[in-house]
């Protein structure tokens, strides 16, 4: 496995693992206001702290690109 295949592919997924079961587990448990909240919360939580960082890559990565 490439080193950039396990930090942007598997370490996310194996940070956001336990939040994961938890929405799995209420929403089997027919609690899915908590287990959208979880959900949402997550992903809100991820676009927050991606968003600084994917910015200013793009600009790095496109600047020759631009015509």
């Amino acid at each position: 496995m490439s080193e950039e295949w396990v930090g942007l592919i598997l370490l996310p997924i194996m940070g956001n693992a336990g939040e994961h079961v938890t929405a799995v587990v209420l929403s089997v448990k027919d609690k899915l206001d908590l287990a959208i909240d979880v959900t949402v919360g997550s992903s809100i939580q991820t676009a927050l702290f991606i968003t600084p960082y994917v910015h200013p890559l793009i600009c790095f990565v496109s600047v020759g690109q631009v015509s």
